[in-house]
């Protein structure tokens, strides 16, 4: 007899491997798609940051007639809590343009 009935009730080598290739195969599409998703959040974290401040530069502007000499002026002013922080660095290194008229982060990041 070439093939025995089998009376255990357990997978064959040939089950685990094939279920093996078929989660490999859906680790491998699936992983790109989400391994983006946090470096585009800190990006969007980032912009949304730099509108924040801008808004805050356009406040500054129409109340002083005259641009900020920096972000510490906006928090002194009250046109901004507190000197937003970087989600890239973790650090407060936003900072204005040479015109004072935008904020610059220093990851070189601009608003689209």
């Amino acid at each position: 007899m070439l093939f025995k009935v089998r009376d255990e009730k357990a997978f064959t080598l040939f089950e685990v491997l094939f279920i093996l290739l078929i989660t490999s195969i859906i680790v491998a599409i699936a992983f790109p798609l989400l391994g983006g998703t946090a470096v585009n959040a800190r990006l969007r974290n980032c912009q949304a940051n730099l509108r924040t401040i801008d808004g805050a530069i356009n406040q500054y502007h129409a109340e002083h007639d005259a641009y900020p000499s920096d972000i510490n002026a906006l928090v002194a002013s009250g046109f901004l809590r507190a000197s937003p922080e970087c989600p890239h660095t973790k650090l407060k290194d936003y900072s204005l343009s040479n015109q004072h008229d935008r904020g610059v982060c220093s990851q070189g990041h601009e608003i689209p």
